[in-house]
């Protein structure tokens, strides 16, 4: 009983918006980390990634009339561009490592496994 309310809490919409706001929070902090420190340590590499995204923004523009491609340069300015990148990297290893830690934390000794499985397995209907 102890656990299976233990469960239900954990997936209570109240702890879901709160995962949810500590996930947004965290991949934000972790990317502006790694952004400052890729400036910081590797100001080249900074430089080459910023004219990367101007050149994006230059071919994204030049696709669309001239009159309808202002909204693209002020959407897509280099910083942004490269912090977003930078923030769907942190994501992408937030995630990773909250399915790794949730495997680990979740993980069932072999004999329940094992009996959940027989319950399950359609051979354990027939008798």
């Amino acid at each position: 009983m102890g656990g299976r309310g233990r469960d239900q809490s954990l997936n209570s919409p109240a702890m879901k918006l709160l995962k949810s706001v500590l996930t947004f929070a965290s991949t934000l902090l972790l990317a502006m980390f790694w952004y400052a420190c890729t400036a910081i340590q590797f100001p080249v590499t900074m430089r080459d990634l910023l004219l990367a995204a101007s050149q994006i923004r230059d071919q994204a523009a030049g696709l669309f009339a001239k009159d309808s491609a202002g909204w693209i340069n002020i959407m897509l300015w280099p910083h942004q561009t490269v912090f977003l990148c930078f923030a769907l990297a942190a994501h992408a290893v937030i995630d990773i490592a909250g399915r790794l830690l949730s495997r680990v934390r979740l993980r069932k000794p072999a004999s329940e496994v094992s009996r959940v499985v027989r319950r399950r397995h359609p051979s354990s209907r027939w008798g």
